[in-house]
C-alpha cells in the first residue's frame, strides 16, 4: 500500500520537499503490472489521499501523458500508466 508516509525516506530536508511531488509519487506508486488500471476510489484508498485530491491529480497526470485512459475498461475508462512512463521502466506494458 503506497501512502504519503512512505516518502519520508528522502534525504532532502522537509523545507525543500514539495507536497505535490510527494503526492504524484504516491499515486504513481500504486500502479503496477498486478494492478494496471485503478479507479479514483482504489487510488484514494491505497494512498490515504481524499478522492477529490486523487481525481485532480489523475486529470493532470493524464494531461501530461504520465497516465492514459484505458479504452478497454468501460465505463468509466480507468487510468493506466501512460506511454511517457513505460520507456523509463515503469508500468505494466
Amino acid at each position: 500500500m503506497a501512502t504519503i508516509a512512505h516518502i519520508d525516506t528522502s534525504p532532502a530536508p522537509s523545507r525543500y520537499r514539495i507536497q505535490a511531488v510527494e503526492r504524484v509519487d504516491a499515486i504513481l506508486d500504486v500502479f503496477s503490472s498486478e494492478d494496471p488500471d485503478l479507479g479514483v476510489t482504489d487510488v484514494a484508498g491505497r494512498t490515504g489521499l481524499h478522492k477529490s485530491t486523487v481525481h485532480r491529480f489523475l486529470v493532470n497526470l493524464e494531461a501530461v501523458g504520465l497516465l492514459e485512459r484505458d479504452a478497454r475498461t468501460q465505463p468509466p475508462r480507468r487510468p493506466i500508466v501512460g506511454r511517457r512512463m513505460t520507456p523509463k521502466g515503469v508500468g505494466p506494458r
